[in-house]
């Protein structure tokens, strides 16, 4: 049986260049100049300052006489106030060129700066799908986690209310950088709670990827082995993360999850995590895993040849299985990965109570019906939403 229809129509989006292996971050010079650079900001955080992960890119920059400002003052989830401010260090500075250097809110930072240099600060104008309207100014990005897509990717994830914990995303085009920079000994020294996190959202670009509505011959290629390489080196880079090979391998399937996503979209695993993040204050690794194999158990029935795929690539046994019996394995699959990572997959450990899930599942059909319904491959009601919560509690 053929997967895909002769007359399926797609897309592919992928930034201008991707310069990936060890030390390619000690480039960064010669890129900033390519790109006509004559001041940048570096958007960054205060812990990876501290630790002087950065000092070899700075050093790179000052032996070539680039001159720099620095914003350390990226948060998690990445506060639109916190964008603001480094929007105003930018132009104060007369910058013309943005590096985005760390975890996913430092690269979303650094996109949400690009962007309003040229659109405007208002970034709620901008969230939802192709509401951008302007490129902005050139954008390089290097990432310290294996965070999944956020380096090659075209969406920006903001916290637009520190109170209510309200998220957006914007998505468009002009959020992809003009240049990835992907050195895996950037991602060395991880402690294993980040490794985890970043992983377990690598992971799930690649299942959603997948499973989606959207998928096609170019996501399916990137999907399968995200997938494929998670299974075989997550856990080895958890237990051990001096382990190069392992670290090498999944900053490979970092960004090629961003790939993968970009061009099927995800669905309801992140759709609901970000309603599960705000109401356990969890980090984004943690809210996809509370929900992941109750969502996988959910779809399963839309789709059991894909699942059943998903379990042959995490090394699962299939031979002689039914294809519904093989696709069960790959929910099997996925909990044996977050029990090795020590990593809840039940609400209840997040401290999220069963009085909580009627609302919950409201919260979670409103947020997610426009962005992630359209692609996960089953559709769902607010009931059926309450049921996969219960089901997680």
């Amino acid at each position: 049986m053929e997967l895909f229809e002769a007359n399926q129509k797609m897309e592919f989006y992928c930034p201008t260049k991707i310069t990936f292996g060890p030390h390619t971050s000690l480039c960064i010079a010669e890129e900033v100049k390519a790109f006509g650079g004559t001041k940048v900001q570096i958007v960054t955080d205060k812990i990876l300052m501290d630790l002087n992960i950065i000092q070899p890119v700075l050093k790179a920059l000052d032996a070539a006489e680039i001159p720099y400002v620095i914003f350390d003052g990226v948060l998690p989830d990445a506060p639109a106030r916190i964008m603001c401010q480094a929007l105003e260090q930018f132009n104060a500075e007369g910058c013309d060129l943005v590096i985005g250097f760390g975890g996913g809110s430092s690269l979303d930072t650094a996109k949400a700066v690009s962007l309003m240099v040229t659109n405007g600060s208002n970034l709620e104008e901008m969230i939802g799908f192709h509401r951008v309207t302007k490129r902005g100014v050139p954008k390089i990005l290097l990432s310290t986690t294996t965070v999944g897509g956020a380096d090659v990717g075209f969406a920006i994830a903001l916290l637009l209310d520190e109170v209510s914990q309200k998220h957006g995303i914007i998505v468009s085009n002009y959020a992809m950088p003009d240049l990835v920079i992907n050195d895996p000994l950037l991602t060395m020294t991880m402690p294993p709670n980040i490794t985890a996190d970043t992983g377990i959202d690598v992971l799930v670009n690649g299942i959603e990827a997948l499973v989606s509505t959207s998928a096609n011959p170019f996501s399916d290629l990137y999907a399968e082995k995200v997938i494929s390489l998670c299974a075989q080196y997550l856990p080895s880079a958890f237990v051990k993360g001096s382990n190069r090979d392992a670290r090498y391998h999944m900053a490979l399937a970092a960004s090629m999850s961003g790939l993968a996503y970009m061009s099927a979209l995800l669905g309801a695993v992140h759709g609901f995590s970000y309603v599960i993040a705000a109401a356990g204050n969890l980090t984004h690794g943690r809210s996809l895993a509370a929900v992941l194999p109750h969502v996988m158990r959910f779809n399963l029935a839309q789709c059991p040849e894909k699942f059943s795929r998903i379990a042959a690539l995490m090394g699962k046994e299939i031979k002689g299985l039914s294809t519904v019996e093989a696709a069960r394995l790959s929910v099997e699959a996925v909990e044996e990965i977050l029990d090795t990572l020590g990593v809840s997959y039940r609400l209840r450990d997040y401290g999220i109570g069963k009085q909580d899930i009627p609302k919950l599942a409201e919260i979670a059909m409103e947020e997610t019906k426009e962005i992630f319904l359209p692609t996960n491959p089953r559709d769902y009601t607010v009931g059926d939403i309450e049921q996969i919560f219960k089901s997680a509690y």
